[in-house]
């Protein structure tokens, strides 16, 4: 999974503005390219997973947001399970999460761009014709951004 998010995020030069999480993703990218293999001050070559990659972070922030990710947040009272009641887990649903989640950063992708795009107009020095040309290019986008919304089930007001 973690290998298609990176590829995902690369592809579509998904930047994360949040220090934070653009050092997470910096730690999963550099945990894929090593294949989960980690070098330790003897020389030898360890296989670590993703998850104590985060959970024995030296930088405790990471630790700890880590502990939070994957502990449960909520325990399903028994009466559930005794009275035959179906309660969906979270893992049941993760590739609909994260094709959501990936399409909310594509989503704010678009509209950043889009900003940028409408900051152009305001140049008094465009031509005629570059003022067309970034119209229609702010239409495009537009149209994409509202496509977006609409699978991901969200309503763009401007």
């Amino acid at each position: 999974m973690s290998e298609f998010l990176l590829n995902e995020i690369v592809e579509d030069e998904i930047e994360f503005s949040n220090s934070f999480y653009s050092g997470i993703f910096a730690l999963v990218q550099e945990y894929e390219a090593n294949k989960g293999a980690e070098i330790t001050e003897e020389g030898i070559i360890q296989e670590k997973s993703l998850e104590k990659l985060f959970l024995y972070n030296s930088n405790p922030k990471v630790s700890s947001f880590a502990a939070d990710c994957l502990s449960e947040k909520f325990v399903l009272s028994p009466l559930w399970e005794k009275n035959e009641i179906k309660v969906t887990e979270p893992l049941d649903n993760y590739k609909s999460d994260v094709d959501s989640v990936l399409l909310h950063l594509k989503r704010v992708k678009i509209h950043q761009h889009l900003l940028e795009i409408q900051e152009q107009l305001k140049n008094p020095e465009l031509s005629e014709e570059q003022t067309m040309e970034v119209l229609k290019e702010l239409k495009e986008l537009k149209d994409i951004e509202n496509s977006l919304a609409k699978v991901i089930g969200i309503v763009v007001l401007k």
